[in-house]
């Protein structure tokens, strides 16, 4: 505001030299043209400024209710629409593409021993493994305390996502650094083909869960697959072949 007072002052003599209270000084119209000029620049800098700032608030609301706050993750609204969005595609145009659930089984174990702090900071780290067995174009959301969601695209065989999964679980077991006493993320997964097993979104996450909390914590196969349901032409096949 003070950068504009010399201006305002010179206006103000302007005003009662046309009045006839003052004498008339042409230098001084000279200079309140210069001075209007060289604040231009300034002006449209700061409504620059005020334009560039409107758009980042804008983009941080925007993409704030997508992400979860402490991995930066999807939120799990914003995952069902990517989830919906593969589902058309699988079964209209059979686009591969694995649904996979994840959990960290010994996250809350880690929570009541260590305490919240470490129990965030390896969830941080879980989701950096995540990370490394993904592409940049598959979404992952945070689903619940410590479970994730995955979508691979363009993965055609139940191989191509253990292979995936495998190095998750194995980079789990390798003690997390900085941390005393050691620290390791386990790992289990549940997957389904939705080109090979359409299932609904919301009935797939639900079968998935299912599967996972059949899961022992000990078991040796921290990677299962959601069955296709049999019709009833398979049925009847394997009752005659039997």
């Amino acid at each position: 505001m003070w950068t504009y007072t010399p201006q305002f002052g010179m206006v103000l003599w302007m005003t009662l030299e046309a009045g006839g209270y003052l004498p008339a000084l042409w230098p001084l119209r000279y200079l309140l043209t210069l001075t209007v000029a060289a604040s231009v620049p300034a002006l449209v800098y700061a409504l620059g400024r005020a334009t560039h700032d409107r758009k980042e608030i804008a983009a941080r609301a925007e993409h704030l209710p997508t992400q979860d706050a402490l991995t930066g993750l999807l939120t799990p609204g914003a995952f069902q629409s990517h989830l919906e969005d593969a589902y058309q595609r699988a079964i209209s145009g059979r686009e591969p593409v694995a649904l996979v659930l994840v959990t960290v089984v010994n996250h809350e174990h880690i929570r009541s021993s260590m305490g919240d702090p470490i129990a965030e900071q390896c969830l941080l780290r879980a989701v950096i493994k995540l990370h490394r067995v993904l592409r940049d174009v598959d979404p992952a959301a945070r689903v619940g305390s410590a479970r994730f969601a995955m979508l691979m695209e363009g993965v055609a065989s139940r191989q191509a996502v253990t292979e995936r999964l495998v190095k998750l679980v194995a980079s789990g077991l390798i003690p997390l650094q900085g941390l005393q006493p050691e620290v390791t993320l386990q790992f289990q997964a549940a997957c389904v083909l939705l080109q090979e097993n359409p299932i609904a979104p919301a009935k797939a996450l639900d079968e998935l869960a299912e599967v996972l909390a059949g899961i022992s914590p000990r078991t040796r196969r921290p990677i299962r697959f959601l069955e296709p349901v049999p019709t009833q032409v398979a049925s009847l096949h394997s009752s005659l072949s039997a």
